[in-house]
């Protein structure tokens, strides 16, 4: 779609954001947890789902990434830094508890912001209307991965990351519409890796999956080298050597 000339190009900026002290004992914690019930249950292969207690314990997991806190400063400070006068932004969030404490903070600094999600209070259609005429900054939970079209965002923030690739893709398109006088859109995405590089239970789990989803982006964005350069820094400041981790997260993914 892309080459086609459908979507516009569009610049990915990665952004690394950690896991706190006590996001990262809940990580570890539950690691253990879901060792110990794949080797007591003898569970291979990857079809996890088919039991609801470890999905549920899988689910968990991920939603600690997905909730770090540390994302509510990134999103704040790279609106705060990036955002000029009507621009039309899109926020990814996980939940009302990230939205509510992202929104606050943006409208502190005087951001003009709109809410869109499934619960919330009046009407969603009105508030999408009043976004796309007065400009501003869309806090969204979920709901915009379907069914909506507003092709003058120009701007997305993914704070709450996902593994699904039609989730990712859906989400990355969103912000790719073409519309008059739109040249390319920006997305910032919010990577999320351990406090620390010294836990006895290894996160590599949480950096590939996270690694993953940035190549993906990078690969066709606009700035693929300099956003290949800034993930290979990341990987640098994690304490792995990119060429190794990148090696194996490729035959990883062949194993598949």
């Amino acid at each position: 779609a892309l080459k086609m000339g459908r979507l516009v190009q569009y610049d990915y900026y990665p952004l690394l954001t950690h896991l706190n002290a006590e996001e990262e004992d809940d990580w570890t914690r539950l690691t253990k947890r879901i060792v110990n019930y794949l080797r007591i249950n003898k569970i291979e292969g990857k079809n996890f789902k088919a039991d609801r207690q470890l999905s549920t314990m899988l689910i968990n997991r991920a939603r600690i990434a997905k909730k770090a806190r540390s994302k509510v400063n990134v999103v704040t400070e790279t609106v705060m830094n990036s955002y000029n006068q009507g621009e039309f932004w899109l926020v990814y969030c996980e939940d009302s508890e990230q939205l509510n404490e992202i929104n606050e903070r943006l409208v502190n600094q005087e951001f003009n912001t709109f809410i869109y999600t499934s619960e919330m209070d009046g009407s969603p259609a009105g508030e999408l209307e009043a976004f796309t005429t007065q400009s501003g900054v869309l806090l969204s939970i979920r709901c915009l991965d379907e069914g909506v079209d507003i092709p003058k965002i120009s701007h997305a923030i993914i704070a709450a990351s996902s593994q699904n690739p039609r989730q990712f893709i859906q989400r990355r398109g969103r912000v790719l519409r073409r519309y008059p006088d739109k040249l390319n859109a920006v997305i910032y995405d919010c990577i999320v890796a351990p406090a620390s590089t010294s836990s006895e239970i290894s996160c590599d789990g949480l950096i590939s999956s996270e690694i993953i989803r940035a190549i993906e982006f990078a690969q066709t964005a606009r700035n693929s080298i300099s956003a290949d350069s800034t993930l290979r820094n990341i990987l640098i400041r994690l304490g792995d050597d990119p060429d190794e981790f990148l090696s194996k997260l490729d035959g990883d993914m062949e194993n598949e």
